[in-house]
């Protein structure tokens, strides 16, 4: 499996389990949180947001590999640490939103 099909499987099954989360929660009476619905969302997007600039910075740490693989690593390292993020924002959605 490349880099790349990782992380889009990765990237799936966070927001897959995000959707299903969210599908589980519907008429049921949801406990006290923490965040509010506005902030929820703003936590849902930047989730999905991590995960494009993450899959943006690993397409192109493949693209430059073969030429210039000092910027590769950088962006690689970018990858890591947007991936990193996203799942923090999702733990945090998971804990607080639902």
């Amino acid at each position: 499996m490349s880099t790349l099909q990782a992380v889009i499987l990765a990237s799936s099954l966070i927001v897959g389990a995000l959707l299903l989360q969210n599908g589980e929660m519907e008429g049921q009476v949801r406990p006290p949180v923490l965040l509010n619905e506005g902030e929820c969302q703003e936590t849902f997007d930047a989730t999905g947001e991590f995960l494009r600039i993450a899959a943006s910075l690993i397409s192109e740490s493949e693209r430059l590999r073969p030429t210039d693989p000092e910027t590769a690593d950088q962006r690689f390292d970018g990858f890591v640490k947007f991936s990193a993020l996203a799942e923090n924002y999702s733990t945090i959605f998971s804990v607080w939103c639902k």
